[in-house]
């Protein structure tokens, strides 16, 4: 099998170019044909030079796109492969379109759609698929597509929600990073040699500034190294030892501020998509086990790992969740109801919705906390220095006979 890029034209004579992997240029002829493109021409590209000419990343956006794209034209009745024929010939990007004339070629030769998608996990992912593979069985396409648009809007918000609510307090702590290593690498030593050369003895605070100057000009490896070492050493933990990786979550989560912060949004998480996955059809075992899937935090993981099992010994889910120690009582209490009154999804969408203004107070609250700390950090070693350095400089003025 070899990597084709070529140039076709399709019904309505527009060029088209892409890349599409087959045995030979006769094959390609034949895929191409299937998807009512005429070739043009081709030649082959070696796979390992994809990722250099069409690597570029599948944003979530253009999957929000694709997915209202063609949820509206199957509620047109427009057919399968002629809605692919379109998504492929207005994809935004090259990479896109080749990924949906792999799916239209899929689909043509019998695979369910939800298996095409499944051959590409690096764009559609588990919950992508499990949502078509849902609304295909239960006839429902159209309602899995907003549902799966939907969700990734909702992740896509909160994605920018987080970068925007940590970019300010990011740019104050640089600042401040900066501005410290600044005085203490060039300002600090140059005005005490100044200082030293009139042999006078020196105030207190002008001797911890010269010994925090000389700490870290002698010892800045050291200051600047064990930071970065302390991260590679918790990542490679992470990475190494499911055990470490699981002590290191559960202490995030008790973090001061930072931790309740990881909780609502793991939680925020698993409510969203366990109401979408139970709302479309899918049984309550593998909807947990597909929410189990998307919390990044393995203490909330293990939860819901756990929650799973007593749920398939038939416990019912309020129940599995007041023993998970995990969920506040409010949400399991939102969810006892949703059971009793069979309008669990609603009461699901209520506690994600209860979640997400949660995570949006404790950052804005953490925020509040972080500005003014900063602010005073910054103000409180400009004081120091200004107190250190002019204090000593007044008086040696002042001791200078006119």
């Amino acid at each position: 099998m070899a990597l084709y890029v070529y140039r076709a034209l399709n019904d309505q004579g527009r060029a088209v170019q892409g890349q599409l992997t087959a045995g030979s240029e006769h094959e390609l002829y034949h895929l191409l044909q299937e998807t009512r493109l005429e070739l043009v021409s081709c030649k082959v590209r070696e796979q390992k030079r994809r990722s250099l000419s069409f690597g570029a990343a599948i944003t979530t956006r253009t999957l929000i796109q694709m997915c209202t794209q063609l949820e509206q034209m199957m509620r047109a009745g427009v057919p399968l492969r002629d809605a692919l024929k379109e998504l492929r010939d207005n994809a935004t990007s090259p990479r896109l379109s080749d990924i949906v004339a792999e799916i239209s070629r899929d689909v043509s030769e019998g695979k369910a759609l939800s298996e095409a998608f499944a051959r590409h996990p690096r764009v559609f992912g588990t919950v992508f698929v499990t949502l078509i593979e849902a609304g295909e069985r239960t006839g429902r396409l159209e309602e899995a597509l907003t549902r799966l648009k939907n969700h990734l809007a909702w992740s896509e918000e909160m994605v920018a929600r987080t970068k925007k609510a940590v970019r300010y307090p990011a740019f104050m702590g640089v600042m401040v990073v900066g501005v410290t290593l600044f005085m203490m690498f060039f300002v600090v030593p140059q005005v005490v040699d100044f200082l030293k050369s009139n042999g006078k003895e020196l105030p207190i605070q002008t001797e911890a500034l010269i010994a925090t100057s000389n700490a870290f000009l002698n010892y800045w490896w050291l200051i600047l190294g064990l930071p970065v070492a302390s991260f590679i050493g918790i990542y490679a933990a992470k990475r190494l030892s499911p055990g470490a990786a699981l002590q290191i979550d559960r202490v995030l989560l008790h973090v001061p501020r930072i931790g309740i912060i990881l909780r609502y949004l793991d939680l925020a998480r698993f409510a969203h998509m366990l109401a979408i996955m139970y709302r479309t059809g899918i049984p309550i075992l593998n909807s947990l086990e597909v929410c189990g899937r998307l919390v990044t935090n393995r203490a909330i993981k293990e939860a819901i790992i756990l929650i799973n099992e007593r749920v398939a010994t038939g416990e019912n889910l309020s129940g599995a969740m007041v023993q998970s120690n995990i969920f506040p009582s409010i949400a399991v209490r939102m969810v006892a109801i949703g059971e009793t009154t069979g309008e669990l999804d609603r009461m699901l969408e209520i506690v994600a919705s209860d979640f997400d203004r949660e995570t949006d107070e404790s950052i804005q609250s953490l925020i509040g906390t972080i500005e003014p700390a900063l602010t005073l950090i910054m103000g409180g070693l400009m004081g120091w220095i200004a107190i250190a350095v002019f204090g000593p400089v007044y008086d040696n003025l002042a001791a200078l006979d006119f």
